[in-house]
């Protein structure tokens, strides 16, 4: 819209500027008649100029507006042709023009101004014809025509009642034929190479949702590949070593000789952090490995999520899913159920949290508006922490930032802590 309002402005200005200075130097040499048809002659065009400026300033530059403005410019042209050429009958009827001027006009036959008026008519059909294509082109052209055989025939009818024998239309058709011949020709290929640039930025369009859709399919590919092989290498070396470690531990304790208290306190103590560390890593080996959100969906993925959760700390967790999220891309589905984990993992290790609230809300089930919020009535943490982006914080806002929403936490020691994601 805005390369259209320009070249418009561009052909108003080039109809405005000649006439302006023509308009001072008949006014220095004290000829009232010319300078006044030149005036009204440039009066039109000032107007649709200011118009423009006035309706962009005000935001309501839209392809309505600027098929209005390409009208009205159409229309100032062939007012001003027709206002220039009756005041020149005018003037000539009362034998107030230079008697060398009025021999130039007999000669062209009235259409010394035709020429420059039909190009400056051409450029705003022309930019008609390029806004709407080639469905419209011919409207464009034909409205062009229908106000130029109108503005003809206002001149001929004021030739014929002054009865100067100026404007004829033995003289004007031929002229005025070819005219129309390339207005209709130049405004359907304007409009076809319109409607076939716009056909290729379609198809341009959608090659680039279909490269972005293979991109995050063979994304999506290589994080599984990855996931997959990080689950081998912590099932071959850290959950081995764990269990080995373990089993040590409890050699340790059957061969120990003697009351030692202390020592197997300590011992106790070992077995339970690795019995723990054996848990957390096979839990870790089991997410990676299960895509979780494509098994179940979103909601069945959350909601196993957080059964998981009560069974490895007894902490209940009141869960509400409102709407279907089937509408999400896997992309956005699986952020979200990222975003949960996490947050949920974060309570586990540090919230001590006795009760955990985990809502999803999708506006109209059409995923259009999705909230997310887990929050717990644990110890929180200081606003330091916040900024210190801690407890997986960069993580979450990392995987937030890539589908484009907002995450917010609010955290407030003994108050608990809210993490809140918005789409």
């Amino acid at each position: 819209m805005k390369v259209l309002l320009r070249l418009l402005r561009i052909s108003l200005l080039l109809r405005i500027i000649p006439p302006t200075l023509g308009l001072i130097s008949f006014a220095v040499n004290a000829q009232t008649v010319i300078g006044l048809m030149i005036a009204i002659a440039v009066l039109p065009a000032l107007l649709v100029l200011l118009l423009s400026f006035w309706l962009e300033r005000r935001g309501r530059i839209n392809p309505a507006t600027v098929r209005a403005l390409l009208f009205l410019a159409l229309l100032s042209h062939t007012v001003e042709f027709v206002t220039s050429s009756s005041t020149l009958l005018i003037a000539a009827s009362r034998s107030v023009l230079p008697p060398e001027m009025m021999i130039r006009i007999r000669a062209d036959n009235g259409f010394a101004n035709l020429g420059p008026t039909f190009l400056l008519s051409l450029v705003p059909t022309v930019l008609g014809a390029w806004l709407d294509g080639r469905r419209r082109a011919f409207h464009w052209a034909g409205s062009a025509i229908f106000l130029g055989i109108m503005g003809l025939a206002i001149l001929v009818g004021l030739d014929n009642i002054l009865n100067l024998n100026v404007f004829t239309w033995r003289g004007q058709l031929p002229n005025a034929a070819a005219y129309m011949i390339v207005m209709v020709v130049v405004c359907f290929f304007v409009g076809s190479l319109a409607d076939e640039q716009r056909e290729q930025h379609m198809q341009l369009e959608q090659a680039n949702v279909r490269l972005a859709e293979q991109a995050y399919v063979r994304e999506l590919l290589a994080g599984s590949q990855e996931r997959m092989r990080l689950s081998r290498d912590l099932h071959d070396t850290v959950a081995h070593t764990l269990a080995a470690l373990s089993v040590q531990l409890n050699a340790v304790g059957a061969v120990m000789a003697g009351d030692q208290p202390d020592a197997k306190r300590e011992l106790n103590k070992a077995r339970t952090l690795v019995k723990e560390g054996l848990n957390s890593t096979r839990h870790a080996i089991s997410d990676l490995r299960a895509n979780q959100v494509a098994d179940f969906g979103l909601n069945g993925a959350l909601q196993k999520l957080t059964e998981a959760f009560t069974e490895r700390t007894a902490v209940p967790v009141n869960t509400q899913l409102q709407g279907e999220p089937d509408q999400l891309s896997p992309e956005v589905a699986n952020t979200i159920y990222r975003i949960a984990q996490e947050a949920l993992n974060n309570i586990e290790r540090h919230a001590q949290a006795s009760q955990v609230q985990l809502r999803l809300a999708l506006r109209n089930g059409q995923g259009n508006h999705i909230a997310l919020s887990v929050a717990d009535n644990g110890v929180g943490f200081a606003q330091a922490v916040l900024e210190d982006e801690r407890f997986g914080l960069k993580g979450m806002r990392e995987r937030a930032d890539l589908i484009g929403a907002h995450l917010r936490v609010d955290s407030a020691l003994g108050k608990g802590t809210t993490v809140t994601l918005q789409i």
